[in-house]
């Protein structure tokens, strides 16, 4: 893609010519008068031009140029745009999974607490001591027994 902007923008800076020196336009005399560089024969005017028309060209050619390359970086902000929905799926995904794996998390809690509390009995507290063993206490903090889940 880089090969094909450079070779426009050379493209383009060939057929503006910016180091040319710049040139002077004749004014036209209004119509049906001689100038220097007409030749009267009979009823028609022939008018001779040094350029034949290719400085319309040019000119025309150069238009389309600037406009293909104003189109081509006035567009240029959606070639990320790929990568940016990508990264915002990424995001959203990652969000999910976070807040599926904490929903779990909470539900594995309530769970053990349930466990703990039938263990222990309906009217007493309980502690945990590590992630398997609950200390089992009475309704006014004596220990009673330690379970594992």
């Amino acid at each position: 893609m880089n090969s094909t902007v450079s070779k426009l923008i050379a493209i383009t800076a060939k057929s503006f010519r910016l180091d040319a020196a710049p040139t002077t336009v004749k004014p036209r005399p209004p119509n049906g008068a001689p100038d220097a560089t007409s030749a009267n024969t009979g009823n028609t005017t022939v008018s001779r031009s040094d350029n034949n028309g290719s400085g319309r060209v040019a000119n025309t050619t150069n238009w389309l140029l600037a406009i293909a390359l104003a189109a081509l970086l006035g567009t240029a902000h959606h070639l990320d745009a790929p990568d940016e929905v990508r990264a915002a799926l990424d995001t959203a995904l990652a969000k999910a999974d976070a807040q599926v794996a904490a929903q779990q998390q909470a539900e594995h809690r309530q769970r053990t607490q349930r466990a703990a509390q039938r263990a222990c009995g309906d009217n007493a507290a309980f502690e945990f001591i590590n992630t398997t063993t609950v200390q089992c206490l009475t309704k006014r903090g004596r220990r009673t027994q330690r379970i594992t889940l």
